[in-house]
């Protein structure tokens, strides 16, 4: 109702409510696992036509980044994103369109004093 008050387009809106339940339940799965996974962003276009998706994941530090990428968790916090999102009902044909990005909260804290959105625009 407030999607249509607002003129989120139908598609766009569910986009949405699938990458919120993909957050969800990566981030529950993160923290049961000990991954220091401290919070997931995503940045969709403006173009309402364009289902494109870029998540950003962050880690808790900078060697976190560089651990988890080196020990194979990066990508399988990807591999299980696409299958949370895809679990959710996240369109086949949108999933090939997600970019993953990673950083951490401390890196956030120090040159953007905290505010993830400056990040990650």
């Amino acid at each position: 109702m407030l999607d249509k008050l607002l003129g989120i387009p139908k598609q766009r809106s569910a986009q949405f409510r699938f990458i919120e339940a993909g957050r969800k339940r990566l981030m529950k799965s993160a923290r049961v696992r000990g991954i220091r996974l401290e919070r997931v962003e995503f940045v969709v276009p403006f173009v309402e036509d364009d289902f494109g998706l870029s998540a950003w994941l962050f880690y808790r530090t900078r060697d976190d980044v560089a651990a988890y990428a080196q020990d194979g968790t990066s990508e399988e916090l990807q591999s299980q994103l696409r299958t949370e999102l895809a679990a959710v009902g996240y369109p086949p044909e949108w999933l090939p369109l997600v970019e993953y990005r990673f950083a951490s909260k401390e890196e956030v804290d120090e040159e953007y004093n905290g505010r993830y959105y400056y990040y990650v625009k």
